[in-house]
């Protein structure tokens, strides 16, 4: 997943709101997007290939993701599999749980990566380049591409000024507006469509303090072209 975008507590009654693209070579297997664990309800993604998970959210109020701290890089022979990682984080008991793991993971064990935790008042984000580090986000809208997560990375950058919720705007439009920005291929472009891959899968999360009025959407495909089918929110 090369696009990742979080905004927390945009808006009243909205904890924390969520737009990401996955990107994969189309050699691999694209994966489901389902129930990871039943009890906590823990809702995600599920790749068939490393076990793991790019995308998670938790009937415990917060949402787990992965990025690829440097384009292409690939998983080396005697490295855990970065889904894995965020699996781990995601099958926590809460937020406090997840964070704990994390400060205590040795991130060197991986491929470049960032990984972050997130619910509607807290954020941890970690990285192994350009060496292992943890630390919080203090702020209320960031998001990671395939840059490691403390350097600057304009797209992602331009990509939140666009998907930024608006005062008095509806669930309806600001999902609107986003499928939007993820299915942009001019620059800042969200979605790749190149020979050997390019984005396999889209996630738009709006979740409320209130459960039973959050929103998961996604798309099986790139969204530029894939319809959007509701999934059933995590229950507590």
């Amino acid at each position: 997943m090369c696009t990742l975008l979080m905004y927390r507590r945009p808006a009243a009654g909205i904890e924390l709101v969520v737009a990401a693209n996955r990107d994969e070579l189309y050699s691999r297997p694209p994966g489901a997007f389902g129930v990871i664990r039943g009890e906590p309800r823990v809702i995600g993604g599920i790749d068939p290939e490393g076990g793991g998970t790019w995308l998670a959210v938790s009937s415990a109020g917060f949402v787990t993701a992965v990025t690829n701290a440097r384009l292409g890089a690939r998983r080396g022979p005697d490295q855990r599999s970065r889904g894995l990682l965020a699996r781990d984080l995601a099958l926590s008991k809460n937020i406090d749980e997840a964070f704990r793991r994390l400060e205590a993971s040795d991130l060197r064990r991986y491929a470049p990566v960032n990984v972050v935790v997130a619910d509607g008042g807290t954020a941890l984000v970690g990285t192994n380049l350009p060496e292992p580090r943890v630390a919080r986000i203090e702020r209320k809208s960031f998001g990671f591409g395939n840059r490691p997560a403390f350097e600057p990375d304009p797209r992602i950058s331009e990509l939140l000024e666009l998907g930024a919720p608006e005062a008095f705007e509806t669930d309806d439009e600001l999902i609107t507006r986003l499928r939007g920005v993820v299915s942009r291929h001019e620059a800042p472009a969200a979605c790749h469509h190149l020979p050997e891959g390019g984005t396999v899968s889209s996630t738009i999360i709006v979740l409320r303090r209130d459960p039973g009025g959050s929103t998961i959407l996604h798309a099986d495909g790139p969204p530029c072209i894939t319809p959007w089918e509701r999934v059933a929110i995590p229950e507590s």
